[in-house]
């Protein structure tokens, strides 16, 4: 799903669906995990090597790909994506005839696996991926003994209730009904999240 020219993320269709199919097919926490980790890892990965080039002309490549990258995963629509992606395979196919900076993309798509994280949770503490999407939200629940994945409301839903939300805050108002619902959404279907002293969420969207 993930290639050197390609960064498929939680705005476009193809990763939602992709992660979508590995949750309520499959039930495979180990697969969404690593789609996850290529998508959102790479992200980071670029950003840090954006100043990690000697020569100028490869400094304003990599920050121009690392644009494109976060510009992509605010993408609403198809041929935003198209277009996005295209603009990074053209720069990217520039940024492989640089030396130094090829040295740089050696071992760039290898990702640390559930099989390593697991045992750095401690016992008290998980970690909370969410994957927000139409029709069906996720939620990859990661601790040090066990991985799965709880299926949550929509995307239009949980955005709707973090705009009301965020929306009675601003007033500052008491904002105890909106947080209710923000809960029961996002939490209360998560049994880890009443369990668990430390929770280490990764937001989505």
């Amino acid at each position: 799903m993930l290639d050197k020219t390609a960064l498929v993320t939680a705005s476009s269709d193809v990763y939602s669906q992709h992660f979508a199919l590995i949750a309520q097919r499959f039930h495979d926490p180990v697969k969404a995990y690593s789609i996850i980790e290529q998508v959102r890892g790479r992200v980071t990965r670029d950003l840090l090597m954006a100043g990690s080039v000697t020569s100028n002309e490869g400094k304003r490549s990599e920050r121009a790909i690392s644009q494109l990258r976060l510009k992509l995963m605010r993408a609403h629509s198809n041929n935003d994506v198209r277009s996005i992606r295209d603009q990074i395979f053209m720069l990217e196919q520039s940024r492989w005839a640089t030396p130094e900076v090829s040295i740089l993309k050696a071992n760039s798509d290898k990702s640390i696996g559930l099989d390593r994280v697991q045992p750095s949770i401690g016992d008290s503490t998980v970690i909370l991926e969410y994957v927000l999407a139409d029709p069906r939200s996720f939620c990859l629940i990661i601790t040090s003994s066990r991985s799965h994945i709880i299926p949550l409301p929509s995307k239009a839903r949980i955005e709707t209730l973090v705009g009301a939300y965020l929306k009675a805050i601003k007033a500052k108002q008491p904002a105890r009904s909106q947080a209710r619902q923000l809960y029961d959404a996002l939490l209360r279907p998560i049994p880890e999240a009443v369990h668990k002293e430390n929770l280490v969420v990764v937001r989505d969207g």
